[in-house]
């Protein structure tokens, strides 16, 4: 909700606060606002790794995430300049909460549960408790 409420609001809040010349700014704020979805799932996983003992997880998936921004970043911003790095941000970051656990017995219920958590069903669930 907060994040569609913003994405709604980016663009006349910024020209607000800094003036129309950073209007253009409202996008990339947009793409970040979600990117912070996958950043909380992540240092959560963190967290939830390193207490099951499992720092090597945290080091290959923190590596394949590094690994996709960069290599991202080397083909979207000289193509799209700086909506281009919120872009390839936001793709690695979802790359490494749902797809690179994929690759891991272990990590995978990590990457069930913040599938589940874009679920209504589950939204309603959540509610009903």
């Amino acid at each position: 909700g907060v994040g569609a409420l913003v994405a709604l609001l980016s663009k006349p809040l910024i020209a607000l606060i800094f003036g129309e010349a950073y209007a253009g700014a409202a996008l990339i704020l947009s793409i970040h606002l979600w990117t912070g979805v996958f950043v909380a799932h992540v240092s959560v996983r963190t967290w939830a790794l390193l207490i099951e003992g499992n720092m090597k997880f945290i080091l290959v998936l923190s590596g394949l995430t590094l690994a996709a921004n960069i290599l991202l970043n080397l083909v979207l911003i000289e193509r799209y300049a700086e909506v281009g790095a919120a872009c390839a941000s936001l793709i690695s970051w979802a790359l490494g909460a749902l797809i690179f656990p994929l690759g891991f017995r272990e990590s995978r219920g990590y990457a069930r549960m913040l599938l589940h958590s874009f679920a209504p069903a589950s939204w309603a669930r959540a509610l009903a408790r």
